[in-house]
Formats: structure tokens, C-alpha cells, sequence
């Protein structure tokens, strides 16, 4: 860990570890902690959370008679950008 410097050069970075440690709720500093593996896992589960809500979306749009009522977190929102 090079301090500021690694956050400064990519900011996906920073969102990537604020991501992680909100959804696991643990501070930034301790998903700087993690090995490989770990950081790896945690960032595979929010990949794969992100299309299976991707794919839930699709096929409730796709129905001739859906019912689907957003409830919009603006957080949540940010996130999937």
C-alpha cells in the first residue's frame, strides 16, 4: 500500500473498495487488508449480484402484464453505474 497514491491513480478503485466494504460492512481499511483471494471472492459476488438483478429486470419488463414497482435507492443506484 502506497497511502493516498494507489486512490489517486484510479478511482474505480476507491469505489470498488468502498463498494466491498459497505456491502459487508467493514471499513475501507480492512478490505485494504484482504490477500487475493479473498478481495477476488467479494468482488466475483458483486459482479454476479449485479446481473443476476440485471437479468430479474429484463424478464419483468419482458412480461405482457408485469407488475414491477421500482423502489429506486439512489446508493444502490450508484452503485451499478
Amino acid at each position: 500500500m502506497n497511502g493516498l497514491n494507489d486512490f489517486k491513480g484510479d478511482p474505480n478503485y476507491v469505489f470498488v473498495v468502498d463498494l466491498i466494504a459497505r456491502t459487508y460492512g467493514h471499513l475501507p481499511s480492512d478490505v485494504l487488508r484482504l490477500d487475493f483471494d479473498d478481495l477476488y471472492i467479494c468482488v466475483y459476488c458483486l459482479i454476479q449480484r449485479s446481473k443476476r438483478f440485471n437479468q430479474i429486470l429484463r424478464k419483468q419488463t419482458k412480461g405482457k402484464n408485469s407488475m414491477l414497482f421500482p423502489v429506486i435507492n439512489i446508493s444502490d443506484l450508484t452503485d451499478m453505474i
